[in-house]
């Protein structure tokens, strides 16, 4: 486990993330966490999004990342087999 420091700037926020935590049960440690996750992961989904839309125009065509997201997670999860049969 790595440890970091947060300065919150916003007394706001830092109380909207209190009471949350409180409501749903957790620690700040885990909103935080999970928060963090999300960004990393939709900067992940705006990436892939980008370079599939690249490799499309250079193939001529284009479909929205929205629909084929959902193509392509099937791929990485389990229904793979599918794929391979």
């Amino acid at each position: 486990m790595k440890r970091i420091t947060v300065a919150l700037d916003d007394e706001e926020l830092y109380q909207a993330l209190k009471m949350y935590a409180a409501q749903e049960g957790r620690t700040l440690r885990e909103v935080i966490n999970e928060a963090l996750e999300l960004w990393v992961e939709a900067k992940e989904d705006a990436e892939d999004a980008a370079f599939a839309e690249a490799a499309m125009q250079e193939q001529g065509e284009s479909i929205p990342w929205e629909d084929a997201k959902p193509a392509l997670s099937r791929v990485e999860g389990k229904e793979m087999w599918d794929y391979i049969h």
